[in-house]
């Protein structure tokens, strides 16, 4: 994570305070003593954890020192007001820290009640890692209890900080809402690097020392991020937004968001670009690279900089094709459309079972928009041949393709025993990631150099014959792109990749990806990252969460960012449409059904209509779903119907405007034209009609370019000729 900007622009809260009189921090917000500014002996303000019984009763050997010190103020920003910082050490438990509050009466508690139930609140606090530490996931959380009993806390705020010593703002917007009573809340937070095992002696760097000031929970009604003092009630004003509508002036841009970017400097003389209270900044294009204001809100990348657009590829050597459905899917959301997909696990018989039969479905049967398949299979390290062979004419018909890879254990797949699950992906054992990085430079207690070296070799070799068959794909379909998703699921602990530290998934989400981009030459490759949602937050008052986005490798690594989301309403409890808006990536769910509550969450009732509805109440931002497969468990004696076919509306769902199938794609792999001519800034193509698999598409498309460096743009049409402008945008 970098450093942000105070979400508000200077130039908006000079207004505020001119036109509320309102300061820019208040001191109206339930907790006490936010700044540090008074003693820290004033029980029950701030104190260690455990201090207030909520869970664990061993005494913390944490030290909470007030140091004279404040942060300096970002470039541009208020001038930062107090003298003190708070600095919390020798932590050996991921909550060690300063909490504030406890059970009623209590001031905290006292100053929630008065505010009313149901509310909402954005909470900003800055903080500071220590220098050695390497990065950490940050949260601030309300633990609290409804009627006596401890409910699941709620993320006040979280960040993942990548940079220790710099001040880093961390933010966060929830609701809280009791059903009978408000008897306990308390502030506190976590801060940890992840890591697997619960050691009794954890190195200290898990949980590094880090720094805290300016920490501030405010009323925020219509959690757009911004404090009720900060927007206004008077519907005449005119650059202010409205404190009850998230998107005061309906453009469809957040009012936090046009804030925050309302300005392309911090110059007095830069102009204002953006404005919550006027809806025709959403067609504009301040940085002039194509892409107006709302698509790139809603791709979540900088309107203010040519450099940061839609669909921007992780490989600077993306082809033609894989730019091409990098910008259709990333502009899709801006569209209020997403795309459809269905997995399929096993070769042999769910492709025909969930693809095929639901485009046969008399009157309404359609070919969902992307195909999921996968490198690995139940019983063997490797399926790819097969997946390929379902890949290729997909993606002649018109279709998307994507492959997960869930890798088999190399230390131990020669051993491999189906029932005890010896070298399958959740074998445990003999894991080394640093010495399968470096097999000659690390010597471990747990391998040999020898071993090490074999692992290596083995997974090399995987690798290699992955590269054999994508490049296959790619001959076959004249350079269609894949999706690809590898070692999926890495903030959970099922996997043998999973929950380990962050430099060790990302050496070996690196090590994958060179071999595959560097080495095979695979630039047609579109990088998909997923976590498991349902870690992000646990569900147990006392349970340990993992940040889904904790292990992201970068933005040059990276093109889609997605998650899982298996429930019953598709509903998740923490805002992983915010969350995932800090990263300028695709957003999507590659894993998509019903809870995991048996039998009745995958009975075939779950209605697939939510899916498309949820996108548009809950995940704006989302490209597309890829539903997961129906499967038997209990030695076949239970059927999870998770598939679309299996559940309920499969034909609702696919006849949904806002829903894409594969027939509905504007989008086809680049052909090479017939004839190419340039004059000024037009370029005219002419290009033959490919001649892919039945059902015949419905449009061409070409990517071009003033220069082979960009910007790229495409044209899409139904004529055998187009004539286009450079850098038009996609359709």
């Amino acid at each position: 994570m970098t450093p942000r900007p105070l979400p508000c622009s200077p130039r908006f809260l000079a207004l505020a305070l001119l036109l509320l009189a309102a300061p820019l921090r208040t001191t109206a917000g339930p907790l006490q003593n936010p700044d540090f500014e008074t003693p820290l002996n004033s029980f029950p303000v701030w104190s260690a954890r455990d201090t207030v019984p909520v869970g664990a009763v061993n005494p913390p050997a944490t030290t909470i020192t007030r140091l004279p010190g404040s942060r300096p103020a970002p470039p541009g920003s208020p001038a930062v007001t107090g003298s003190w910082i708070l600095d919390v050490a020798t932590r050996d438990h991921v909550q060690d820290g300063p909490a504030q509050g406890g059970t009623a009466p209590n001031s905290l508690v006292t100053a929630l009640l008065a505010n009313g139930n149901g509310r909402a609140y954005t909470t900003r606090v800055w903080v500071k890692l220590d220098a050695s530490a390497v990065e950490a996931s940050v949260r601030c959380l309300l633990r609290w209890q409804d009627n006596g009993v401890l409910q699941t806390p709620l993320i006040l705020a979280e960040a993942v900080i990548t940079q220790p010593g710099v001040w880093i703002e961390v933010t966060g917007t929830t609701t809280l809402a009791w059903t009978q009573s408000l008897t306990l809340a308390r502030v506190d937070f976590e801060v940890e690097q992840l890591h697997r095992g619960a050691s009794p002696t954890p190195p200290p760097t898990w949980f590094p020392t880090y720094q805290l000031d300016d920490l501030q929970l405010e009323l925020d009604d219509d959690a757009d991020g911004l404090w009720n003092t900060e927007e206004s009630a008077d519907p005449a004003q005119t650059t202010l937004p409205l404190a009850n509508n998230p998107d005061s002036d309906g453009d469809r841009m957040s009012d936090d968001w046009e804030n925050a970017h309302a300005f392309a400097s911090s110059l007095p003389s830069a102009p204002r670009l953006l404005n919550p209270r006027d809806p025709a900044d959403a067609a504009l294009d301040p940085d002039a690279d194509g892409f107006s204001n709302v698509e790139e809100y809603f791709a979540a990348t900088d309107p203010h900089s040519a450099a940061s657009y839609p669909g921007k590829p992780s490989d600077p050597l993306a082809t033609h094709s894989a730019r091409a459905l990098l910008r259709y899917l990333a502009l899709r959301p801006s569209r209020q459309q997403a795309l459809v997909g269905q997995m399929v696990s096993d070769n042999s018989t769910e492709y025909t079972a969930y693809v095929a039969c639901l485009a046969a479905q008399p009157g309404w049967g359609r070919w969902p928009a992307i195909l999921g398949l996968a490198v690995e299979k139940q019983n063997a390290p490797l399926d790819i041949s097969a997946s390929v062979d379902h890949a290729i004419p997909y993606s002649l018909a018109g279709g998307i393709v994507q492959i997960k890879w869930a890798m088999w254990n190399p230390w131990r797949a020669h051993l491999a025993t189906p029932n005890q699950q010896i070298g399958f992906p959740g074998d445990q054992n003999q894991i080394d990631i640093p010495g399968l990085l470096d097999p000659a430079g690390i010597t471990t207690t747990n391998n040999t150099v020898a071993e090490n070296l074999a692992a290596r070799a083995v997974l090399l070799s995987w690798i290699d014959t992955v590269a054999t068959h994508l490049i296959r794909h790619r001959d076959a379909t004249d350079g269609a792109p894949v999706l690809f998703r590898p070692i999926s699921e890495m903030n959970g602990s099922w996997f043998w990749w999973g929950h380990r530290t962050r430099a060790d998934y990302i050496g070996l989400w690196n090590l994958i990806r060179d071999r595959l981009v560097t080495h095979h030459g695979l630039h047609h490759l579109i990088w998909v990252y997923e976590s498991a949602s349902s870690e992000h937050q646990h569900p147990s008052p006392q349970g340990a969460a993992s940040a889904s986005d904790y292990y992201y490798p970068g933005d040059d690594r990276v093109d889609v960012m997605t998650h899982n989301l298996y429930d019953d309403d598709w509903a998740l409890g923490w805002d992983a449409n915010k969350i995932y808006a800090r990263y300028p990536k695709i957003y999507g769910v590659p894993q998509a059904g019903p809870g995991k509550s048996l039998p009745t969450s995958r009975d075939g009732s779950f209605d697939n209509r939510r899916y498309i509805d949820q996108i548009a109440a809950r995940y704006p931002r989302m490209s597309f779903f890829i539903a997961w497969n129906s499967f038997y468990t209990g030695g076949g004696g239970t059927h999870n119907h998770l598939a679309i076919l299996d559940n309920a509306y499969a034909e609702e769902l696919l006849a949904d405007p806002r829903v894409i199938t594969r027939d509905e794609l504007r989008w086809l792999p680049p052909r090479q034209p017939a004839a190419l001519a340039t004059s000024s800034d037009t370029l005219v193509a002419t290009w033959q009609a490919p001649a892919p698999p039945s059902p015949a598409p419905s449009a061409f498309l070409l990517e071009i370019a003033p220069s082979s460096t960009g910007p790229w743009s495409s044209v899409t049409t139904t004529a055998p000729a187009a004539t286009t402008a450079l850098a038009p945008g996609l359709p």
